[in-house]
């Protein structure tokens, strides 16, 4: 557990993991349904590397949750590859190649058929999900409790449809 003197930067730490964590889905999920540019793909591996990098930054303060967050570093490159790969594909270009033909009434459902088909959806995205959870499960009683307000407070501005609920875990 960081020095009192520390705890404030810890803190900040902590929240901006959990800030950058949340907005992994919900730019996977606008990138997948936005076929017209890769701006949310950048947005995505941007959010991605930045959450890479402040869990390092958790992981020094974090000493004994290390480990955890080293893994959740891996399975985030590893996801934001899977994705920008499948992203890049013929299926995912097939699939959004006539979206300004889409009714603006059902533009929700066919969004929702993408994204259950998306990699937001396979296995291994909802393993980092659940890793995502065990990183702020994983930190001292305090810093737990300022990663879950931090989540909490995020998925107001940035909702994803991926994102686990407690029911998941």
């Amino acid at each position: 557990m960081p020095s009192a003197k520390a705890s404030t930067a810890a803190e900040r730490h902590v929240y901006r993991l959990a800030d950058l964590l949340t907005q992994v889905p919900f730019w996977a999920e606008l990138a997948w349904c936005d076929a017209e540019d890769d701006g949310a793909l950048r947005r995505l591996h941007s959010v991605a590397a930045e959450a890479k990098s402040v869990a390092r930054d958790v992981a020094g303060d974090f000493p004994d949750a290390a480990n955890g967050l080293q893994q959740l570093g891996r399975q985030l490159e590893a996801f934001c590859s899977r994705f920008h790969e499948a992203w890049d594909g013929k299926a995912h270009f097939d699939m959004v190649r006539d979206e300004g033909e889409i009714e603006p009434e059902f533009r929700y459902e066919v969004y929702a058929a993408w994204l259950r088909q998306s990699p937001v959806q396979d296995p291994a995205a909802h393993e980092l999900w659940r890793s995502i959870a065990a990183a702020g499960e994983s930190l001292n009683p305090p810093y737990h409790a300022c990663f879950r307000i931090g989540t909490l407070l995020t998925r107001e501005p940035y909702p994803a449809m991926a994102w686990p609920t407690s029911e998941r875990r």
